[in-house]
C-alpha cells in the first residue's frame, strides 16, 4: 500500500488518491457520491453542511 496524496494514509490507491477521498471529492464538486446517489439535505442544515455532515459521518477516520 501506498500514501495517498491528500489524506496522507497508508491506503489501497487509484491514481494516487484513496478512495475516501475520490468519494468526498465528489460529494463536494457534485452532491453525488460515487454511485451517482445524491446527498439528502437534512433538515436545519445548508446543502453544504449536509454534504459536509455526510462525509465526516461516513468517510473521515479520525486518529487511523
Amino acid at each position: 500500500m501506498a500514501q495517498c496524496k491528500c489524506c496522507k494514509r497508508e491506503k489501497d490507491l487509484r491514481m494516487g488518491y484513496c478512495f475516501d477521498c475520490v468519494e468526498a471529492e465528489s460529494i463536494i464538486e457534485t452532491g453525488l457520491d460515487m454511485y451517482d446517489s445524491e446527498i439528502q439535505k437534512v433538515d436545519g442544515l445548508t446543502k453544504g453542511m449536509s454534504k459536509l455532515q455526510h462525509i465526516l459521518k461516513n468517510y473521515i477516520t479520525v486518529n487511523k
